[in-house]
């Protein structure tokens, strides 16, 4: 998603001509967003308007579209048919179709499109007769039990030896002889012509042939049939399928097998009867046979749970390959495949969905999320600058984007970071009035974006220098935690948000100084992830919250690495790394999972180098992570270097310790490197340069480069160390409009742990005859 966002649908957008009928027209859900892109201005400026902490308390209304309507004949009461089954083929899931790279993280221990269009009514014309067909009718289906084995593909069901999207009007006569009533199509299917028969037992068969070719095969049931009942019947039990519900009322209109291109239409109901009992008890009053239809497919990902991310995958897999320019398909493909950790596959679904709607703002923010994960934070950058310039971009997707540019901001020089919090108070705005919107995907794509952006301020107000910043994190994080749960208690939430609060809370921990106990958000992510995995068998969702445990993981050994806990430190990094490793497989071609795995082993290095004093050991884990912490990245004009630097550094010390001293100047001085560019970008304080300006002039000393270590003495002697300025005070955090808990969970009371004390100097030990260095100091 993470994090769920706009995807999070439940009545769906589909056009209105997705499912053929005689007497009936369904739009499903809200029409698709259509907008506009304006000129992108310069790409870190603040939004237009004052950016408040106090937000509006209005009411957002959207309503969603709905048009049905039903004029269907009464069934005649008659002798139940005999029905054959569709097919005896078990159905068999396919390999998921982004199949994982080569390269992984380092792990140790441990998954032909015809527009669709609607029959109208036809009139009976000239004399009535009737087609009968084979075995005087008793096999009425005999042809719809069509074999479906070739290459598990899905295939139109067939109706006696005519197959909509294939068969021609000739064969159509052929099989089934002349039409006893035949009349023009008109409305959405003008042009075309329905052919009407009496076929036995059936009160009647209908075809619509448009351009000589049968597109459609209306069957009106003359018995009384359930959903269950077909479905056993017909042997579709393999498929699952797809339910077509009335968004504002939520009545049930018909269920779709997408495979067959079938869909059985059900009955009405009403106030005086409505429909009780589970929905395969619903009467079925025609059949439907249609060509494939991509949006059988994509309704049918939107209506699957989160926790079937390998299903949701291969459903738009499908209606990809039935439609490649359905742009919707290759969104919602890019945001699940982003949540399952597929960052390249994301970026090419969400490129594509650009490309063939260029004017939907929601696609371009979906392409600016899988860039920023696949690390082209510039790209990122100018993409959700394009929505945030945009108009005429709907609100929720707005609040989307301003929380998107914060995370960015968050990464920019000093400059454009000091914008962060205020970009993500005017998504809190906005997300705030659409909280409590009638709308579900609205309301709850905001109560996400909430979530969201309460937690990156937290992270960002501790990784400043505010005065009383421990009572303000602490606020932030209990106030998102709050909205997760009230989302989850009441408005369809899944616990993966309280997984996503724990895992930003201990990520907040790691940034502040000094820290807290991070044992209460570490206990709420363990038993979290651990329900979330006892409910789901999926392999890609279930890599997903072993990866996301992993990383709460990694968060607390940088937290007990600064209490100066080691062996606590040591635990936690044998259970991130079984975590990670678990979770690793989709996420070979990420870059922000590489860093992450590096900064892991960096930290485990760490602990033993500061605490054990143990260096042998510790460039044991510094070999591990190495790789990926010098491995060049995409060129950027806006990403900094921070903490990168001082890892080097402290490495470097490690190796020469080790004996390994061209590594070790080789380090430090890539490092000192970094840590100039982050002085000069306003993020890293000068004085901090005296380490590694020190650390090399000792290095060159004892390698005789005499030459270079008196410009590295020179270069520390230069570094003045900044006059101590008052910290300001850090923001509280706004009250919301939408009701929310006051406090956070009882298992999550990270605000009741005590504060700890400051870390110590992280400075090696002194050993005769050696040189002594001095370790960054490592946040």
């Amino acid at each position: 998603m993470p994090r769920k966002t706009s995807r999070d649908l439940d009545s769906v957008t589909l056009p209105p001509d997705w499912l053929r009928r005689v007497g009936q027209t369904l739009a499903l859900g809200a029409g698709a967003l259509v907008v506009v892109p304006s000129q992108a201005v310069d790409l870190i400026e603040p939004v237009s308007g004052e950016v408040v902490m106090v937000v509006a308390t209005d009411d957002a209304q959207l309503e969603s579209v709905l048009v049905s309507s039903r004029k269907g004949e009464p069934l005649a009461e008659t002798e139940a048919p005999e029905l054959e089954p569709i097919s005896d083929f078990a159905e068999k899931e396919p390999e998921l179709a982004e199949p994982p790279a080569e390269n992984s993280p380092p792990s140790g221990s441990a998954d032909q499109k015809v527009s669709p269009v609607a029959l109208e009514e036809a009139e009976g014309t000239g004399s009535p007769r009737v087609a009968v067909l084979p075995e005087n009718g008793e096999r009425v289906l005999a042809d719809v039990a069509t074999a479906y084995r070739q290459e598990n593909k899905p295939r139109p069901a067939r109706f006696h030896s005519v197959t909509p999207g294939e068969s021609n009007r000739d064969e159509l006569i052929e099989a089934w002889g002349e039409p006893v009533r035949t009349a023009k199509a008109d409305g959405q299917t003008a042009g075309g012509e329905v052919l009407g028969y009496d076929l036995k037992p059936f009160k009647q068969v209908e075809a619509l042939v448009e351009r000589d070719l049968v597109t459609v095969v209306r069957v009106t049931l003359a018995e009384d049939a359930t959903v269950e009942d077909l479905t056993r019947r017909l042997k579709l039990t393999e498929i699952d399928p797809v339910q077509v519900t009335d968004p504002q009322t939520n009545e049930l209109l018909a269920v779709a097998f997408p495979e067959k291109g079938l869909t059985l239409l059900v009955k009405p109901t009403s106030a005086a009867a409505p429909l009780t009992g589970s929905v395969e008890l619903a009467g079925v009053s025609h059949l439907v046979l249609e060509p494939i239809d991509a949006r059988a497919f994509v309704l049918r990902s939107e209506q699957r749970p989160e926790q079937m991310l390998k299903a949701k995958l291969k459903d738009l897999r499908l209606a990809i390959e039935a439609d490649p320019s359905d742009a919707h398909a290759h969104w919602l493909a890019a945001g699940w495949r982003l949540d399952a950790g597929l960052a390249a596959a994301s970026e090419e679904a969400a490129a594509e969905a650009v490309r063939l709607d260029p004017s939907n703002p929601a696609h371009r923010l979906a392409l600016a999320e899988a860039l920023r994960a696949g690390g082209e934070f510039d790209k990122s950058v100018i993409e959700t600058r394009k929505v945030l310039d945009d108009g005429s971009a709907p609100e929720v997707v707005r609040a989307q984007a301003l929380d998107l540019m914060g995370r960015l901001a968050a990464m920019g020089t000093q400059k454009i970071a000091d914008k962060t919090i205020d970009f993500h108070n005017a998504a809190i705005s906005i997300a705030d009035k659409l909280a409590t919107s009638t709308d579900d995907r609205e309301r709850r794509t905001a109560k996400d974006v909430l979530v969201s952006a309460h937690l990156s301020i937290a992270r960002e107000v501790a990784r400043r220098d505010y005065a009383d910043k421990a009572s303000t994190v602490a606020e932030w994080i209990g106030r998102a935690s709050g909205l997760a749960e009230d989302r989850i208690a009441s408005d369809d939430g899944g616990l993966e948000l309280r997984l996503q609060v724990a895992r930003g809370a201990l990520a907040a921990l790691a940034e502040m100084r000094p820290t807290k106990d991070p044992a209460p958000w570490l206990s709420e992510a363990q038993d979290t992830a651990a329900e979330l995995l006892s409910t789901s068998t999926d392999p890609l969702f279930r890599a997903r919250v072993h990866w996301e445990l992993g990383e709460s993981y990694q968060h607390a050994v940088r937290i007990e690495h600064l209490r100066g806990d080691s062996e606590q430190a040591l635990s936690y990094g044998t259970k991130a790394i079984n975590e990670l490793s678990a979770g690793a497989e989709p996420r070979t071609t990420s870059p922000e999972a590489e860093k992450l795995v590096g900064k892991l082993y960096f930290y485990l290095g760490a602990v033993n180098a500061v605490h054990k004093k143990d260096h042998a050991e510790a460039i044991g884990w510094y070999d591990r992570g190495r790789e990926i912490l010098t491995a060049e990245t995409t060129p950027s004009d806006f990403v900094v270097p921070r903490r990168e630097g001082e890892e080097l550094v402290s490495m470097g010390v490690s190796y020469w310790d080790q004996g390994q001293r061209d590594l070790a100047v080789e380090l430090t001085e890539a490092g000192a490197r970094l840590m100039e560019r982050g002085v000069t970008a306003g993020v890293v304080k000068e004085r901090t340069l005296a380490v590694p300006y020190g650390n090399l002039h000792t290095m060159h000393g004892e390698l005789e480069n005499t030459s270079k270590a008196s410009e590295y003495g020179r270069l520390a002697r230069g570094v003045e160390p900044a006059a101590t300025k008052p910290k300001p005070e850090a923001k509280p955090a706004a009250k919301q409009t939408a009701e929310v808990k006051k406090e956070p969970p009882q298992r999550s009371a990270s605000t009741q742990a005590k504060r700890e004390p400051a870390p110590p100097n992280p400075r090696l030990s002194r050993r005769p005859g050696r040189p002594t260095f001095k370790r960054t100091m490592m946040r």
